[in-house]
């Protein structure tokens, strides 16, 4: 059995890459199987970036049996085509989507008959059974966390699907297959911490699954928090380091310090093992579970950078959204970051359903006046499914109740259609407020590593202030 994996693409101006951790797992935990044992690749559309014709061109070239699809929601577009490159190279050829949007959407996603399975939630259990299952001459139907059409008229809307439980120990799980993507490739591609301080990265995933109820949250991991154990990560860097010459490592949990113990544990193998590591938190840190203690181990044991996902900085909406952020709180933690001498970030979100022109006003000023070095101002889509989007429709009836034009970026923001107000300006005016400041841009110079780096994580910045220049110019 041949079985290519492809982690889709669609071109966006803010993109920003990592390996392909997910597939990299799916890929790991079919490998040896019994009277299966694949031969695998993997293709990342993102790393050249690649075309469907050029994906329709590996199709043809490696001869899979099976074809997965990874896919975010406003990369589906391209999914689908791919899907049906693959029917159209070999009808016989299987195709299963999973990722994200597979996870949200497997309804939506097989109503295209090019697709004939798609993988829900956690995968690689799911997955294991369906490619043995394949293997063996077997259907898809009835196997846990795999979605297939219901053709005898029963089922949910016509599907077939039963939730598979999740991966409760994930030191089980096979260590990710690092030998089928080109390391030394996404080094070469802006990456979601934005720089990087040595020549070689990886993504590395030390828990899954995030307690706290956000209401923009997909929750595909679920919301009890299973943590890989402070062994199992070390060994996870070490082998990276010694096999791959892996030398920096960025963490991409939903929250990595909610068990600071186990936080301050996996701090003390690196520190004792002699790990010569750079460590990188791109997501993952719950900022006002922060402490200064913490704060300085991690600094030890090699972080160079945090980001905090503080999003608003309006208690009524902290308290809407559930958030629920200590907003005093977390302004002491970036203090202490910065202090520490770290290339400290924050994430805020703009536009949120009910949010006036005020609160938004105050999370800019929140973010001005505080400490960070970095800010991203990223505006609000109320994805379908979540309880931001019941929301947002109960807020804004008018608005188009089609959930697939939430599926696409679009210039045009969410808040901008529901309000009139030009949210690509408000985020442009953002943008300036935070950093024309002399102060913040010399510090920001001195810490972070590796600067020729950054030119290439500076560009959404750019295109975003020549789109509003080319806007402003058209208006007169």
């Amino acid at each position: 059995m041949r079985i290519l994996l492809v982690r889709t693409y669609a071109p966006v101006t803010h993109a920003s890459i990592c390996p392909p951790l997910g597939v990299m797992y799916l890929a790991a935990a079919v490998r040896g199987q019994a009277a299966v044992d694949p031969e695998i690749r993997i293709v990342d559309m993102r790393i050249r970036p690649m075309s469907v014709d050029d994906v329709r061109q590996e199709i043809a070239a490696f001869e899979p049996d099976v074809v997965g699809l990874s896919t975010l929601s406003f990369e589906s577009r391209t999914m689908h085509a791919v899907a049906r490159a693959a029917k159209e190279w070999n009808p016989e050829c299987r195709v299963v989507v999973g990722g994200p949007h597979g996870s949200m959407f497997y309804d939506y996603i097989l109503k295209d008959e090019v697709v004939d399975a798609v993988v829900v939630g956690e995968g690689e259990g799911p997955w294991k059974a369906l490619v043995r299952a394949w293997a063996n001459g077997g259907e898809a139907r009835g196997i846990e966390g795999v979605a297939v059409r219901s053709h005898d008229g029963e089922g949910d809307g016509g599907i077939d699907y039963t939730a598979a439980p999740v991966i409760e120990d994930l030191d089980t799980l096979p260590m990710p297959a690092w030998d089928l993507v080109d390391i030394e490739g996404y080094a070469r591609r802006p990456n979601m911490n934005s720089m990087l301080a040595r020549p070689r990265y990886m993504a590395v995933m030390t828990s899954r699954a995030c307690p706290y109820g956000c209401l923009y949250c997909h929750a595909l991991f679920g919301r009890g928090f299973r943590p890989r154990s402070p062994d199992h990560v070390y060994e996870e860097m070490r082998r990276l380091r010694r096999d791959f010459g892996v030398e920096e490592f960025h963490i991409v949990d939903d929250v990595f310090n909610l068990k600071k113990e186990r936080a301050h544990a996996i701090c003390d193998r690196i520190i004792e093992g002699g790990l010569d590591v750079r460590l990188a938190f791109p997501n993952g840190l719950r900022g006002d579970l922060m402490d200064r203690e913490l704060i300085d181990h991690l600094k030890r044991a090699g972080c160079y950078s945090m980001t905090y996902a503080i999003e608003t900085a309006s208690p009524r909406l902290q308290k809407l959204l559930r958030k629920n952020m200590d907003l005093e709180r977390l302004r002491q933690v970036i203090d202490w970051s910065d202090k520490a001498g770290v290339v400290t970030k924050g994430f805020f979100m703009l536009g949120f359903p009910t949010e006036t022109l005020a609160e938004i006003d105050m999370t800019i000023e929140y973010a001005r006046r505080s400490r960070l070095l970095i800010a991203g101002f990223f505006t609000v889509i109320p994805f379908p499914r979540t309880p931001l989007f019941d929301l947002a429709r109960k807020v804004y009836p008018e608005i188009s109740s089609d959930p697939t034009d939430c599926f696409y970026y679009t210039e045009e923001p969410f808040y901008t259609r529901a309000t009139g107000v030009d949210l690509n300006r408000v985020r442009l005016r953002a943008n300036r407020t935070f950093f024309l400041n002399p102060r913040r841009l010399l510090t920001l110079f001195r810490r972070i590593p590796r600067k020729r780096y950054l030119l290439k994580n500076l560009r959404p910045f750019l295109q975003l202030s020549a789109l509003s220049a080319r806007r402003r110019a058209s208006e007169g």
